[in-house]
């Protein structure tokens, strides 16, 4: 019985130690984790070249639009992440 609380202990403070790891900015005052700012920028990076890809008639060559447009976010979503916040 007592491992059991001593594991929780550690997991515990240890998630406390951690929570100082993600970067937060200031906008207008308030303070939004880096990641959120990253998928928002992702999310319009991707509609940006996804409409770019529409004009250009080479979306209907990429595949399904459902698994297209998704991946799409995730890679401009990292790219953002490593480009600003890569130590």
């Amino acid at each position: 019985m007592f491992r059991g609380s001593l594991k929780t202990f550690l997991l515990v403070s240890l998630s406390i130690f951690l929570t100082a790891c993600d970067p937060m900015l200031s906008l207008e005052g308030s303070f939004w984790p880096a990641w959120i700012i990253c998928i928002l920028g992702g999310l319009a990076a991707s509609m940006l070249l996804m409409w770019q890809l529409v004009h250009c008639r080479l979306a209907p060559h990429l595949g399904p639009p459902l698994l297209i447009a998704p991946s799409l976010w995730a890679l401009c979503t990292f790219v953002i992440w490593l480009v600003f916040y890569a130590a």
